[in-house]
């Protein structure tokens, strides 16, 4: 009898100390998972990504942050939210690139990271990119990759490329035909090494003015001219300002969506996700249109400016004139013969 009370007692002691430990464990999972539940929460933060752009509502730069904007707060539930500063209200490109680097601004849609990151030059050389479906082919591929993780090494990140199309020259003195009519002309060049080159090797002047200047500039007399791609010098109205226009195409300057690689690496994975998935789509979307509409665009420059389109011949001119500046690019490792000729391959 009394074996039979000591075997039901140990019984129940060993029950109730598996239940004990049943419930401890219980207990641990439950604050571990709600611990992870809070980390989560924690990570997953709202907040807002300020963005600021040099040109006024209508320019496809723009409206490829209008369309970022729309897709990341879709996204992200309204979890992450976009303010889009227009118009230079934030700065010159160089000053806005200096605000990602101080925290005060998130991202940016330049070619002005050039400045700060000379390899990319290596993309602008002058008549090196065919037109904007090798442009195209070169930014979206191993190049145009290899090439952003130089910006990092300066403290961006490079997220998106984006078309800001072929430069051509304005100006009110004579119609351009060849390099010799650019020899004595004041011509405004944003302060970038690979077109300050390129317009020293053409005989050109270059004056330097900021571009929220340009427009009082060139209706003064300050400068004889510009260059310009023709989204800008319909937007911008250069026309009113400008007689005459040739299309050269001569050079098309790399423009990429722009953010500090500090606040990136601050991001979740997730968000950086999110923000590239949105950053590529406002990309993709402009640059659709503006290869639907640089064909309009010249017909609309063509109604309000004397329009000159030069021979082979007159062209071959301008590119024999700009081999010095491969030279320049080469010697300065921003790019090589190989990358050239795989460049142009891409074209053909």
């Amino acid at each position: 009898m009394k074996n039979n009370l000591f075997k039901e007692g140990t019984m129940k002691k060993i029950i109730t100390f598996i239940l004990i430990l049943i419930l401890s464990i219980s207990l641990n999972s439950f604050v571990w998972a709600t611990g992870q539940g809070e980390s989560s929460k924690t990570e997953l933060k709202s907040y807002v990504v300020k963005a600021g752009c040099l040109h006024g509502t209508e320019h496809i730069k723009y409206i490829a942050f209008e369309k970022m904007k729309e897709v990341l707060e879709e996204e992200s539930g309204g979890r992450i939210t976009m303010e889009i500063y227009p118009a230079g209200q934030l700065g010159t490109e160089p000053e806005m690139l200096d605000q990602l680097k101080m925290g005060t601004l998130q991202f940016t849609n330049s070619g002005a990271v050039r400045q700060f990151c000379p390899e990319l030059n290596a993309f602008a050389l002058p008549f090196l990119l065919k037109d904007l479906d090798n442009a195209e082919k070169v930014l979206e591929g191993d190049l145009g990759r290899q090439y952003a993780k130089y910006a990092e090494k300066e403290g961006f990140v490079i997220v998106a490329y984006q078309h800001n199309g072929f430069r051509q020259f304005t100006n009110n003195a004579h119609p351009i035909k060849t390099p010799a009519d650019l020899k004595g002309l004041k011509l405004r060049v944003p302060p970038m090494d690979i077109m300050l080159k390129t317009m020293d090797a053409l005989g050109a002047t270059v004056v330097a003015i900021p571009f929220t200047e340009l427009y009082m500039a060139l209706k003064t007399g300050v400068v004889d001219g510009e260059e310009n791609p023709y989204g800008q010098i319909l937007d911008e109205k250069i026309y009113e300002v400008q007689k005459y226009l040739t299309v050269v195409n001569y050079l098309y300057p790399v423009n990429a969506f722009v953010t500090s690689l500090d606040w990136w690496n601050s991001l979740p994975e997730t968000d950086q996700e999110l923000i590239s998935k949105a950053a590529l789509a406002g990309a993709a979307y402009t640059n659709d249109i503006y290869k639907s509409n640089v064909a309009k665009q010249f017909e609309e420059v063509k109604k309000l400016m004397e329009v000159y389109v030069p021979t082979e011949e007159e062209l071959n001119q301008f590119k024999e004139k700009v081999q010095p500046v491969y030279d320049w690019a080469i010697g300065e490792h921003y790019i090589t013969q190989d990358v050239i000729d795989q460049i142009r391959a891409m074209a053909e």
